[in-house]
């Protein structure tokens, strides 16, 4: 009993603690500072749905929290370049069920307002406004007067105070959900490159995203599979080109190891797949050592997961893809190193997932190949500590083909 009330005396002193500065925000004179300096203040968001400095996180203040995680600081001051940024990614990757729907507003953008927006104040934007008019009028003869709200930069609607976190109805499927603050995140894959040098703050960006993954699972999968603004710019083709820090490889592997109910790994399959494909075009194209070594590190991590490895073995065309990495970088001893990790793994792949459906020895398997597979080219064009990638490689293209031959996927 007497643990009871100590406890409650220690939950009382927090509470007593926490007041002056409800008091302060309640007269507007908090500032974000004086959050991210008090760690009661970052607890108390973290472990309570019912915080009351919840309020405070209006969206202006989330991507103010979001430069603090993601931006390089203005000076090496303890609290700016320190403590500031690791509380900020603190609270981002808080468990506040409350906290996370604020992070995760969202606003309804027309499809075609997205062109708009490109197209500012020319024809289309004429031609949506005179669309809208003639829509309010059908809707209401007696009523002639049309206010247009030229400052929304999202829609052209009647609904603009709607709340932005109703579900979508029928009369909304020509609209994309955006969420706004997530998109202010993601605006740091676009940074100058001393930023995403950073480790630091690439690593509190990867936190970020991956909490967000773990948080809101498929919402948040389906948004950067789908990301809606990809007139901006394209998430996946970013996350790819900086794919030479591997807590960016790390991400991405979040997204094509992503799993959740049958149905939505169904839909995502076809997703994951040109993903990969978009991965290999780059490691086809990138003599950058720290990028394709992380690539084929990733790679191989990610091809430990069965089911997905299952999925590539459907897609020959992924294969030739690799042929043609290994043929166009014949030159390049480091680069062919990194790839024979990849394809022995692969090649250990199909003998241990699918050993009892293999004939390894068949004289007409060149006559299965989609492609021109030259051998040639692996006799005669490898030497060194490289040669015996012919013998993997053709294991490969061996076990590969007289796999998808049995399970009638190619035939």
């Amino acid at each position: 009993m007497m643990m009871f009330f100590q406890g409650m005396n220690g939950f009382g002193d927090s509470q007593s603690a926490l007041n002056p500065f409800i008091e302060k925000m309640e007269k507007n004179e908090l500032t974000l500072e004086d959050i991210l300096n008090e760690d009661i203040i970052i607890q108390d968001i973290k472990n309570n749905n019912e915080s009351r400095f919840i309020n405070f996180f209006t969206n202006d203040n989330i991507k103010k929290l979001i430069d603090f995680s993601t931006k390089l600081p203005l000076s090496n001051e303890h609290n700016i370049g320190y403590k500031f940024p690791f509380n900020a990614t603190e609270i981002l990757c808080s468990e506040n069920i409350n906290f996370q729907n604020k992070l995760m507003s969202k606003k309804k953008i027309n499809n075609n307002k997205i062109m708009n927006n490109i197209q500012k104040g020319g024809f289309l934007s004429t031609l949506f406004k005179a669309i809208n008019k003639a829509k309010k009028e059908k809707e209401n003869e007696n009523d002639n007067e049309y206010e247009s709200d030229e400052d929304d930069d999202y829609e052209i609607d009647d609904d603009d105070d709607e709340d932005i976190n109703e579900d979508i109805n029928d009369d909304d499927k020509d609209k994309k959900i955006i969420y706004e603050n997530i998109d202010y995140l993601l605006r740091f894959l676009k940074e100058r490159n001393e930023t995403k040098e950073n480790y630091v703050l690439v690593g509190y960006f990867y936190k970020i995203i991956t909490h967000l993954i773990n948080f809101h699972s498929f919402k948040i999968v389906e948004y950067l599979f789908d990301y809606p603004k990809k007139e901006e710019f394209d998430i996946l083709e970013l996350l790819i080109k900086n794919m030479n820090r591997k807590s960016i490889c790390d991400i991405i592997k979040k997204l094509l190891l992503f799993e959740d109910d049958f149905k939505t790994n169904l839909l995502l399959e076809e997703k994951k797949m040109n993903l990969l494909e978009k991965i290999f075009n780059e490691l086809n194209v990138s003599n950058e050592k720290d990028k394709y070594e992380c690539i084929c590190e990733s790679l191989c991590l990610i091809f430990n997961n069965k089911s997905f490895f299952d999925i590539f073995m459907k897609k020959p065309n992924l294969l030739e893809i690799l042929y043609n990495i290994l043929i166009n970088s014949k030159n390049n001893t480091k680069k062919l190193n990194s790839l024979l990790k990849l394809l022995t793994k692969i090649n250990d792949n199909i003998l241990l997932h699918f050993e009892n459906r293999i004939t390894l020895n068949s004289k007409d398997n060149n006559d299965m190949m989609p492609f021109n597979y030259d051998p040639y080219f692996y006799n005669n064009n490898l030497s060194g500590p490289e040669d015996n990638i012919t013998d993997i490689f053709k294991n490969f293209l061996l076990n590969y083909f007289n796999i998808l031959e049995k399970m009638n996927l190619f035939f």
